[in-house]
Formats: structure tokens, sequence, C-alpha cells
């Protein structure tokens, strides 16, 4: 699965601050959480679409970094 949202604080603003390890939980519309951990990250560039739909990470969220140029990239492991 992948998820793209804003680098604004509210949303993915923190991706340059998460480290190897970290913890993220995903509840679907039925009220199921998961629980991925932080396994990657990498900067790419925007038009590396084959990057973002070849991983073999079980989550992917990505957004922008600061000033647009290229994309912060997090590959998670589901761990539940």
């Amino acid at each position: 699965m992948v998820i793209c949202g804003h680098s604004y604080r509210s949303h993915f603003g923190a991706f340059g601050t998460l480290q190897i390890g970290a913890i993220a939980l995903f509840t679907d519309i039925d009220g199921h959480t998961f629980i991925y951990r932080l396994k990657n990250v990498e900067i790419i560039k925007p038009t590396d679409i084959d990057k973002m739909v070849t991983s073999d990470a079980d989550l992917t969220l990505f957004t922008c970094t600061y000033g647009g140029r290229t994309r912060y990239t997090c590959r998670f492991e589901r761990i539940n």
C-alpha cells in the first residue's frame, strides 16, 4: 500500500526526523489497526515512479521534501 500526503506539520511533516525502527499505526475503515515498523527511508526524485511501485515494503508513505524538488519515502514492514 502506498499513501502520500502533504509535508505539513499535521500530516507528514516529521518524515525528516524519523528513525529506523519507528512505529506507525494504520487504522482501516472497519476500525482494524495494523502496526508497522520503519525499515528504510529514501529520498527520491518526483519522477521515480518505478521505485514507488516495485518495493517489497508492506506500507510506503511519501511526501515532498522542503522545497518540493525531491520526495521522502518511508518503507515499513507489518509487525502484527
